[in-house]
């Protein structure tokens, strides 16, 4: 029976993980056709970087970043409020370490106190927990922005939609799935998503 069940989670991952990828090549083609991605990012990596470091990069962007986004995030839900409490001090340190401005911050932080508090006196409620379902994976997307020049936000704002769409696909399966069966559900999913794609690039680069 534990064999059948874990079978089914499998192939239930596995095709999220395929619709999810197929979203994230779909955004991404989207946004190639109208700028040049790479210079839409402050700090780039260079391509020789992640052939000659990729063990580094694969810990990092694979399995740390993953990691600490969902205990900002997700490890709170199903949880004592000490969790609410443990995400909310995570995410302003991984916020102040990633953004320097303090205004942004403060209203990420608030918006997910909020949402956390609302989830958690109203979430019996259908219609709250959906709300409460886009305006998490929205808030999640939207941190991903740090990664991206204002300027070139500012100039081609309307790319922001194709541009955080993976992450707000993602913000809500994590979501989903540490409701549903648990933060390391989420976890796990997270950390192969990310693996994955790292992994893809460096196949390609080698492969050039």
């Amino acid at each position: 029976m534990k064999n059948k069940e874990l079978a089914k989670k499998l192939k239930l991952l596995i095709f999220i993980f395929l619709v999810h990828f197929a979203i994230n090549r779909l955004s991404g083609y989207f946004v190639s056709q109208i700028v040049d991605i790479d210079e839409l990012f402050p700090v780039s990596i260079d391509e020789n970087d992640i052939v000659n470091d990729i063990f580094f990069i694969f810990l990092f962007f694979g399995i740390l970043i993953p990691t600490i986004e969902e205990i900002s995030f997700r490890l709170w839900i199903n949880r004592s409020f000490k969790f609410v409490l443990t995400s909310t001090v995570i995410l302003l340190a991984y916020s102040l370490i990633t953004s320097s401005n303090y205004v942004i911050i403060s209203l990420t932080v608030c918006f997910f106190v909020g949402h956390v508090l609302v989830w958690k006196y109203f979430g019996e409620n259908k219609i709250i927990q959906n709300l409460v379902l886009i305006f998490h994976a929205l808030l999640f997307a939207g941190i991903h922005l740090e990664n991206y020049q204002v300027n070139d936000l500012i100039n081609y704002y309307y790319c922001i939609p194709a541009l955080i769409l993976p992450q707000f696909v993602l913000g809500i399966i994590a979501f989903y799935l540490a409701t549903k069966y648990g933060f390391k559900y989420s976890l796990i999913y997270h950390i192969a998503y990310n693996s994955i794609l790292i992994i893809e690039e460096y196949l390609i680069l080698v492969n050039a």
